[in-house]
């Protein structure tokens, strides 16, 4: 029989030139194929011998048969088929999960991941820093700009009773006073004419008032006890700072008055007041007379002190006069000495300068 095919197939190359030999042929796949090998029959020794021999006697014409595949060699070799898998377009079976493989180079490594994961929490975490900031300084401004509104001084200038009711009682008010021109008796003036004022408004707290010059700026108390002429004792007046403030404090149908000094060191002013020279407290009622008094007050050059108290805190007192229940009153705040008229004026503003 094969003596038979061998004839046939040479009697087929002499009649056509250009036929393609049978031994080539017997390389081709066919779906017989494919269901032998699912049904798990495989080529017999013969047949696998007899393509061998083919593949040997074709083997320069198997390049670029085109019922082959690229997978072809030069010496008539065929790759072997994958045992399992689907086949590709040249017969070859391929394995479906080369696919899945192929697309591991465009899936991040787990040491990846976490370097974007950190990036990520950083990103959200600068995002939300940025946020509360931004939002911390604007209510930081806003909380600026309501506390400014709250303590800017109402601008009162030379006030008198016809302007009675323009003053604040919860912020400071501003005096105004020229100091280029004004004379002692001007400056008094100004004062009496602010505690009219307040008088007629009968407030119930300290009225403040803050002494600036006419461009509004701060009039130091020393240049402030010199334009008015006071006598403050010169260790006194060497320890206190610029920065003061005067009370206007309505009671018993009139209005006393009072005085917040800022002091550069408290236990130096305590010693100066207590300890290194008796006379030198003694002076301060009459030194502080023109501002905290009215000018028919019989003030005595040297007063008597004693010990007073507010809450657990000393205060120290002298009687000025008993018929008008004045008196002059002082205690060591803080870094201020408070100095007031009368003892329940005096609370009043320590109560106020507490508060500050």
């Amino acid at each position: 029989m094969s003596d038979l095919k061998e004839i046939f197939d040479k009697h087929s190359h002499q009649d056509d030139p250009n036929a393609v030999p049978v031994e080539d042929l017997r390389h081709v796949r066919v779906m017989q194929d494919d269901l032998d090998e699912l049904s798990g029959k495989g080529k017999t020794s013969k047949e696998s011998d007899h393509d061998d021999v083919s593949a040997a006697r074709g083997g320069s014409a198997l390049a670029g048969n085109p019922f082959l595949g690229a997978d072809a060699s030069a010496d008539g070799a065929v790759a072997p088929a994958s045992v399992s898998g689907n086949r590709s377009k040249g017969g070859e079976k391929t394995n479906p999960l080369a696919f899945l493989s192929s697309l591991s180079m465009f899936v991040p490594k787990r040491e990846n991941l976490r370097l974007i994961g950190a990036l990520v929490a950083l990103a959200v975490l600068g995002v939300a820093a940025f946020a509360y900031m931004t939002n911390r300084n604007a209510d930081v401004r806003e909380a600026g700009n309501v506390a400014e509104q709250a303590v800017s001084p109402t601008r009162s200038g030379d006030l008198g009773v016809e302007d009675a009711g323009t003053y604040s009682a919860s912020k400071p008010n501003y005096l105004n006073i020229d100091t280029e021109s004004s004379s002692r008796e001007a400056i008094l003036s100004v004062l009496d004419k602010a505690a009219t004022g307040v008088s007629s408004m009968s407030p119930l707290v300290p009225v403040e008032f803050l002494v600036r010059d006419t461009d509004n700026n701060p009039i130091a108390f020393s240049r402030f006890a010199y334009l008015l002429g006071l006598k403050v004792p010169e260790t006194v007046l060497s320890d206190l700072d610029e920065s003061f403030s005067v009370y206007m404090i309505p009671e018993a149908g009139g209005v006393r008055r009072a005085l917040a000094l800022s002091v550069k060191d408290k236990e130096a002013m305590r010693n100066i007041l207590l300890s290194e020279a008796p006379e030198t407290e003694s002076a301060m009622p009459s030194a502080f007379a023109p501002v905290l008094y009215t000018a028919d007050t019989n003030v005595p050059s040297q007063a008597a002190f004693r010990d007073g108290s507010f809450g657990a805190s000393k205060t120290r007192f002298a009687i000025i006069s008993s018929d008008s229940d004045l008196s002059f009153d002082y205690m060591l705040l803080g870094d201020r000495l408070v100095v007031g008229t009368s003892k329940d004026s005096f609370r009043a503003v320590l109560g106020r300068a507490i508060q500050k």
